[in-house]
């Protein structure tokens, strides 16, 4: 069933998008309606053919992964979501998760591809971030960023963002920690919601930070939420 599927996909000449769109399940929503919003379309048929590759069951959580709380890499199910995608005809994959592109497991997701011979584009998403800062916003030079715990270990933000000339501005360890984290991973019953408000409390902290001396002007992006500003 799998090869005939594939086979009806790849026989399409169209290169379609491909989302990994189970980290988290909310996250590869919003993906999803952003692509869509941002399409210049006049009816249904003018929007681009998106594949969503929703299986969250199978990938471990990054940060536990990260932290040392459990011994599999995530990379290993998600390079599989990726050639499942590419095996369906998608010419383009994003993963809608920060701390999959911690280097521990991005650079193995690549290695994984590169060992299938799988040559679709995988975009590094904090990578276009920097390119997205550097170019729209040549004045801003404090980036803030609210992220999970495993992200902020990881210093993934900052690896991009300084060769750009940037500067990224995480909060205290105990905010993180106590507050931040806990807000992106909330559970309820060992089921995950999104949670607006909270999101939108992190926000004003971020808010509050920026009339210190030093943060004057700066660009706070919650990734895993949904209202990044400009203070």
């Amino acid at each position: 069933m799998e090869s005939q599927i594939s086979s009806l996909f790849i026989s399409r000449m169209e290169k379609w998008i491909g989302v990994v769109g189970g980290v988290g399940p909310f996250a590869g929503i919003d993906l999803l309606n952003k692509i869509a919003a941002q399409t210049v379309a006049d009816k249904d048929q003018d929007h681009l053919t998106v594949l969503n590759w929703s299986q969250p069951d199978q990938i471990v959580d990054r940060t536990e992964f990260l932290l040392g709380q459990v011994a599999q890499n995530p990379a290993i199910a998600l390079a599989a979501q990726v050639k499942q995608l590419a095996k369906m005809g998608a010419g383009v994959v994003g993963i809608p998760c920060n701390t999959a592109h911690a280097p521990r497991i991005f650079n193995q997701i690549r290695a994984e591809l590169a060992a299938a011979s799988c040559d679709i584009l995988l975009l590094h998403m904090i990578e276009e971030v920097g390119r997205f800062l550097h170019s729209n916003l040549p004045d801003v030079r404090k980036i803030g960023v609210l992220s999970t715990t495993g992200t902020y270990r990881a210093g993934v933000y900052a690896d991009v963002l300084q060769p750009l000339g940037f500067t990224a501005v995480l909060p205290p360890l105990t905010l993180q920690t106590v507050k931040i984290n806990p807000t992106i991973q909330f559970t309820v019953s060992k089921r995950a919601v999104s949670l607006p408000s909270r999101c939108r409390k992190i926000c004003c902290w971020a808010s509050t930070r920026s009339k210190t001396p030093g943060l004057k002007r700066s660009f706070w992006a919650a990734p895993n939420c949904r209202w990044p500003t400009m203070i």
